[in-house]
């Protein structure tokens, strides 16, 4: 642990905390034994930031746990347990998937993409601003939209909310914003909690839904199971070329 910790911190440390870090890691079974004061003397500096470090990140850690351990908990709570393989059926019958992911949220749709492509799912994903009218003419009620959603409702969500309404298009949502979870006949929603507004919001609890979701997907997909061996083989054939 403290190895570990050292190479995660080194690039900051100073002489004397490399110095200091360098003692404990030499006689780290001696540790529970050894007083600041002996500490000081065996390496002529005093207890520096990098001890202050360690315990602080010690210590966020267990915050951190606690955190997203309460927001997938409340998350959790307030989701359908149908809702993932619901999800999975409307993807798997859709002829396109039109994504519009902005700001943090396209890590998601990178992530939902790289999975999707294994199954014959090739998304589009959607550019904001006034381009994304020329993606919505060809957008049918064949298709279906998926939209992420976090922290405040974009004039682009809105309006592909209101129009995939209007043409019948399956909507799948995932956000964190209550005001959008009014009812739509062909729309999924899929709230995730993610703190107070005062807190750190992270994307950890839309991942671990998405990843239920995409979970479902493969599970439910027909062409899961061939579509893995294919890629296997294709890696093995061209693996003194690119290797994984």
């Amino acid at each position: 642990m403290l190895q570990e910790l050292y190479e995660q911190y080194k690039d900051t440390f100073s002489k004397s905390d490399h110095k200091l870090i360098q003692y404990l890691l030499r006689n780290e079974e001696q540790l529970q034994y050894l007083t600041s004061e002996e500490l000081s003397a065996h390496t002529g500096s005093r207890l520096t930031s990098a001890l202050k470090r360690f315990e602080e990140t010690a210590s966020l850690t267990e915050d951190l746990k606690m955190h997203f351990g309460n927001n997938t908990a409340k998350t959790l709570d307030r989701m359908d347990p149908a809702l993932p393989a619901r999800a999975a059926d409307l993807l798997l019958q859709a002829q396109h998937v039109y994504i519009y992911a902005p700001d943090a949220s396209c890590g998601l749709a990178s992530i939902f993409c790289y999975r999707a492509r294994r199954l014959g799912i090739q998304p589009v994903l959607l550019e904001g601003g006034s381009a994304i009218y020329e993606y919505m003419v060809n957008i049918t009620g064949n298709d279906l939209v998926l939209l992420f959603s976090f922290s405040r409702l974009l004039g682009e969500t809105r309006i592909l909310l209101d129009h995939c309404n209007k043409i019948n298009c399956p909507v799948i949502l995932f956000t964190d914003l209550f005001a959008t979870q009014e009812e739509m006949p062909s729309r999924l929603t899929f709230y995730c909690y993610r703190g107070e507004p005062n807190e750190y919001h992270s994307m950890t609890v839309p991942l671990l839904v998405l990843d239920l979701t995409i979970l479902n997907l493969m599970q439910a997909s027909k062409n899961s199971l061939t579509s893995s061996h294919y890629l296997e083989k294709l890696r093995a054939e061209y693996a003194q070329i690119i290797r994984r």
